[in-house]
């Protein structure tokens, strides 16, 4: 071997030599009614059959100059829950350590938020109605003890982000005459305001704040050791390097995940908190509920077509979209569940093709009527695309509702691994209930809330927990098992798998309108990918290899998806069953757990509701529920006022 090959493999932590030469040759392998291969950089594997769209070839990337750190607090992911944890824990006197899969600035939400929602009882807001205008809307499942943190600490959030600078006003496309659809215009507003781009003042935070930031790195799993974390394990993806991190304590930021980003700005997320909870043996909850996010037809797959006016301009504070009292439970839940719009949309399997109008955009406006509240600064109306197609991000769930369950009293993101936390969107908080139902800006403030709070809790950890040795043996064993798809001289594309994946979760009677048939189906097939398809996952360089690692978390949330779906027999919020499509609070006022079991299969478990968050449960069911669901009003023999659709 020359001494560049040499340093190419073990510059990966492969000790066995294994040379990006000797990477996977344009072999296939037979799979059902698919013949699909994965190729080297040749010609040959330009013609190998059944080959998928790929990567262009690229050079060998070198590994970073380091590859081992040394921490107190390790948060990964450097959205609005990472960048809070990372500068709560440093201004708790603690050494931290970023590290993300992109770039701070470019991760999680910080690049396109549009909003920033908080309370502020001064205002107006009434605490007591959005408490239970909440409850309600969240159809008797949301947790109100976060909800209350929510309301208690929002506004202190807000003045932190103001602090940050990363609330600098300036003015807004809507305030001059923008047409959405010219490009030109879109780029000369962005060329003008170029100096104000958002996404530097992240990392401008971090120098600030003297935190390094270890970027372009997946961590594939925590380490634990003698029943704690002792750190954690990841790969550098251009390069395909191992890097430690030995930590006394690890924060997940990472964010949500869907099957295939079609239409909205979800980028890589691929549930690896998740991933990494179920390693531990530790639950995770809220996977049946999602996130109907809709894009539009002209453009259903371009996100920056979609969302760029979100990209460029500042952000704007708003208030819950039922702060005040004068918006009445009538008025708001259901127009707050897009399944509804999904579901009449979808008719026996039709969907109804209806004429448009190109010419219109959807303006998002800010009911705040009291001139002197700071949401009123600037001018809270962006332009946007009319949005007509749900279902953009295939297997997002709703915004701090699904990953990592801590427990129903957990309030700081403590996993039952000790020194292990989760915040943001990685925490199954369940805070919005069955839907998502605060309005704007309610996910990126709660992330804060979030970030902050696992920091807090982090630094107190240290106080009383011993530094946890990185068990060198584990480490090798570890590297082994996750540079594995690199050794591989056979085996399936990464991203056929995913395109199959997204095949199976994609069509309407798996995420809009489900059964028990159509589900069980389901499953047999994610099963089928779990055993069959995942541990031959090969890649033919780092870039590949993460995609790997992504497949395999995706297939487990698919999994976990599928099984919380059959256990919830019912339709709640965002949750359609067509048959059992009404409420049922006798059996399913309660969360969705799954865990590995002692004999490694998934266990599903259920955690009932606190009485306090169910609301008035003698109420007649027509008037607890106010949005009624197709089918409900025949099976229960009620007055549907809206028409039974089924």
């Amino acid at each position: 071997m020359s001494r560049n090959e040499k340093d190419e493999s073990t510059s990966r932590g492969n000790p066995s030599g294994f040379s990006r030469r000797d990477v996977i040759k344009g072999a296939s392998l037979s799979l059902g009614l698919a013949s699909v291969g994965i190729g080297a950089a040749s010609a040959a594997a330009q013609s190998a059959p059944g080959r998928v769209t790929t990567e262009l070839d690229h050079d060998p990337v070198p590994p970073p100059a380091v590859t081992s750190y040394e921490t107190d607090i390790l948060v990964v992911g450097s959205g609005f829950a990472g960048m809070a944890a990372a500068v709560t824990a440093r201004e708790a006197g603690k050494n931290v350590l970023m590290v993300d899969k992109g770039h701070p600035g470019y991760s999680g939400c910080s690049p396109f938020p549009q909003c920033y929602q908080f309370f502020d009882a001064k205002y107006g807001d009434d605490a007591q109605h959005q408490t239970m205008m909440s409850m309600r809307a969240g159809e008797y499942i949301a947790n109100l003890d976060w909800y209350k943190v929510y309301l208690e600490e929002s506004r202190s959030c807000f003045d932190q982000l103001v602090e940050w600078g990363y609330y600098a006003r300036y003015p807004k496309a809507s305030e001059g005459k923008i047409d959405y659809y010219a490009a030109k215009q879109e780029y000369e507003y962005h060329q003008a305001y170029a100096a104000s781009d958002r996404r530097k003042k992240w990392v401008a935070i971090l120098a600030s704040k003297k935190i390094d930031a270890v970027d372009r790195t997946m961590i594939v799993d925590v380490i634990e050791q003698n029943g704690r974390v002792a750190g954690a394990i990841g790969i550098h993806v251009p390069s395909g390097a191992v890097i430690t991190f030995k930590a006394r304590a690890v924060i997940l930021c990472t964010g949500i995940g869907s099957y295939k980003n079609s239409g909205y700005p979800n980028s890589g997320n691929s549930f690896d908190h998740e991933w990494i909870a179920w390693r531990h043996g530790i639950p995770v909850t809220g996977k049946e509920w999602d996130h109907f996010e809709a894009t539009n037809s002209i453009a259903p797959s371009n996100n920056w077509r979609n969302y760029s006016w979100g990209y460029l301009e500042n952000i704007h504070a708003t208030s819950s979209a039922f702060s005040q009292k004068s918006v009445t439970p009538e008025a708001y839940i259901g127009h707050r569940n897009p399944l509804l719009s999904a579901l009449a949309d979808v008719t026996d399997g039709i969907v109804e093709n209806k004429p448009e109008d190109y010419s219109k955009q959807a303006l998002s406006n800010s009911l705040i009527p009291n001139p002197e509240d700071p949401r009123n600064i600037g001018n809270n109306v962006d332009p946007m695309p009319v949005r007509n197609i749900y279902g953009a991000s295939i297997g997002m769930g709703i915004f701090k509702n699904n990953g990592v369950f801590c427990g129903i009293d957990d309030l700081a993101g403590a996993t039952s691994l000790p020194g292990l936390y989760a915040s943001g969107d990685a925490l199954a908080s369940m805070m919005y209930g069955a839907t998502y139902t605060p309005g704007q800006g309610g996910s990126t403030v709660v992330s804060h809330i979030q970030g902050r709070r696992s920091a807090k809790h982090a630094a107190d950890y240290l106080a009383h927990s011993a530094p946890q040795p990185l068990d060198p043996a584990k480490v090798a064993a570890l590297s082994d098992e996750y540079l594995a798809p690199m050794k591989r001289k056979k085996g399936i594309n990464p991203r056929w798998a995913a395109d199959v994946l997204h095949s199976v979760m994609a069509p309407w009677w798996v995420s809009i309108s489900r059964s028990e048939a159509t589900l069980q189906s389901a499953l047999l097939q994610v099963e089928h990918l779990r055993d069959k398809v995942v541990p031959v996952l090969a890649a033919r360089d780092p870039h590949d290899l993460r995609l790997c690692h992504e497949v395999a978390h995706k297939v487990l949330d698919a999994e976990m998806k599928l099984r919380a779906s059959l256990a919830r027999k019912e339709s709640r919020g965002a949750f359609y069953r067509s048959d059992y499509p009404f409420r049922d609070d006798k059996n399913f006022l309660c969360y969705i757990t799954l865990s590995r079991g002692a004999d490694g299969k998934m266990a599903v478990s259920k955690v009932p509701v606190k009485d306090a968050w169910k609301g008035d449960t003698s109420e007649p069911y027509e008037k607890r529920y106010l949005a009624r669901l197709p089918g409900e009003a025949k099976a229960l023999g009620l007055k549907d006022p809206q028409g039974d659709r089924a």
